[in-house]
């Protein structure tokens, strides 16, 4: 059981890494001065880039 427990541990880790990733990158997108169309495509293709 203390397997099973410390690989779902491991993997939420990661997903909170790459949300972590997202958003700081967002957040980079929004000081870019994109218009809002950009901004949403952008926001699109990192998500997909991050696999969420």
């Amino acid at each position: 059981m203390e397997d099973i427990e410390s690989i779902f541990e491991e993997r939420r880790a990661a997903a909170l890494t790459i949300w972590e990733r997202y958003e700081l990158r967002k957040a980079e997108l929004q000081e870019a001065g994109l218009t809002q169309k950009e901004y949403e495509i952008a926001c699109r293709q990192l998500a997909d880039s991050l696999g969420i």
